[in-house]
């Protein structure tokens, strides 16, 4: 405000006709460099050409600023993020327009039709992989030029939705939910700026609150450009040991550099295991799961895609404030037993999967959740809530046909499995004493 002042004083002294050498002498040294560089700034701002030129850059450096950090504009991320509910929604609603607009017998049929095609049917839960493909943009990476760890989560967050909506569309058609317990962040290797890569998320193990995902940043060599990905014989056997291959150097938390080229070779063991599991004389107890694969598979997917980041989610599902055993959900979204040696990779809920034989507790399912079958979807909302409690009071002495669907070898794995990803949660709980 002073320095407003003294500015005015000296403009009127100017225009009032006394010599700008008297005006100066007036004034103090501090008012007088102001105004000079005021004038000054006043007469580079007249040259009309610089003044074009200067503001064009400005307007080139505004939009390449905003480029740069598009993925960071206001309410993009929520876009990101409920792109595949948007998808499903449209979809279920041109569903639900035709089986209205269409007689009783062909509303019916349209209704199988949806329920045998859009779940994963038929399904290992083993064997399934969803694929989020991105680039670490310059807004998401740190003074690096890595990605950033914050921007970790902010990516996972999008393509665990693709998966989750891949994974449980009867779910969320039933207006139950789910929610994130935990994430647990294991950094193996930094992903550099501009760089290409995917998150490959599948289910690790579940018990009778939460569902276990793990999701694993990958980027593909030059070698590997294409992902090997599209039959199940690819995918390595589990082994409960998975801790004892990893090696570290001067006992830090960073892993060694593997000297060893990646091989795809799990096939057979993994075949072999899928083999000994269904022979006929071969029984869950007498099962023993094949050792780890060599150190390099600790780096590398089995296609040869480098591991960066490992992540752990921890979820449960939820109608209303009730939990759901994560069985149910399971089973009740068409995965099963396998009946056949196969991988099902799908990169976005846009995807279409492989129609597989109907398990057998699929025809049990259609009694709860549609109509032509004396079902319906509040139903199967009813069920989630606490109707599956009824039905274990009733078939106390017989096994239920969720936990039929997930015998076996699904069994097997999500023992073995499920004592290894309880470790995380044992591991935090203890260092909360510390």
């Amino acid at each position: 405000m002073r320095s407003t002042a003294r500015l005015s004083s000296f403009d009127s002294l100017h225009s009032s006709g006394i010599p700008m050498s008297l005006a100066c002498l007036l004034l103090p040294n501090t008012t007088k460099i102001t105004y000079r560089l005021l004038q000054h700034m006043r007469a580079w701002m007249e040259r009309e050409g610089l003044r074009r030129a200067g503001l064009r850059f400005m307007r080139w450096v505004l939009a390449i600023i905003l480029i740069i950090n598009v993925k960071s504009w206001p309410i993009l991320w929520h876009i990101r993020l409920s792109r595949p509910v948007a998808r499903v929604l449209l979809r279920d609603f041109w569903h639900k327009l035709r089986v209205r607009l269409s007689s009783r017998a062909v509303a019916h049929r349209l209704e199988d039709e949806w329920l045998d095609s859009v779940p994963l049917v038929g399904t290992n839960p083993f064997e399934y992989q969803g694929v989020y493909r991105t680039r670490a943009t310059f807004d998401e990476c740190d003074y690096n030029i890595h990605l950033s760890n914050s921007s970790y989560a902010k990516v996972l967050d999008i393509s665990r939705f693709e998966a989750l909506v891949q994974l449980f569309p009867l779910l969320f058609r039933s207006g139950a939910g789910m929610a994130l317990g935990a994430s647990h962040f294991h950094f193996i290797r930094e992903i550099p700026a501009m760089q290409k890569f995917e998150i490959r998320t599948t289910i690790g193990s579940w018990d009778r609150k939460w569902l276990y995902l793990v999701s694993k940043f990958v980027t593909q060599s030059a070698s590997t450009s294409k992902p090997h990905f599209q039959s199940r014989d690819t995918h390595p056997p589990y082994s409960s040991q998975c801790t004892s291959e990893v090696q570290y150097s001067n006992n830090t938390a960073t892993p060694q550099s593997p000297d060893v080229s990646p091989s795809p070779t799990a096939s057979s063991s993994s075949e072999s295991l899928f083999d000994a599991i269904h022979a006929p004389s071969s029984s869950s107890s007498s099962i023993s799961l094949p050792s780890l694969p060599s150190k390099s598979n600790f780096f590398y997917e089995p296609d040869g895609s480098l591991v960066h980041t490992v992540v752990v989610a921890k979820l449960c599902f939820k109608a209303g404030r009730l939990s759901i055993p994560p069985s149910i959900v399971l089973a009740s979204n068409g995965f099963t037993t396998p009946t056949s040696s196969r991988r099902v990779t799908l990169s976005s809920s846009r995807d279409s999967h492989p129609q597989l034989a109907l398990p057998s507790h699929w025809a049990k399912l259609k009694r709860i959740a549609f109509p032509a079958h004396g079902g319906s979807i509040a139903k199967l909302y009813a069920f989630y809530r606490g109707g599956w409690r009824d039905a274990q009071d009733v078939n106390r002495d017989s096994e239920l046909w969720w936990e039929t669907a997930l015998g076996g070898y699904v069994e097997v794995h999500r023992s073995a499995a499920l004592t290894d990803l309880r470790g995380l949660q044992e591991g935090l709980e203890c260092a909360r004493s510390l």
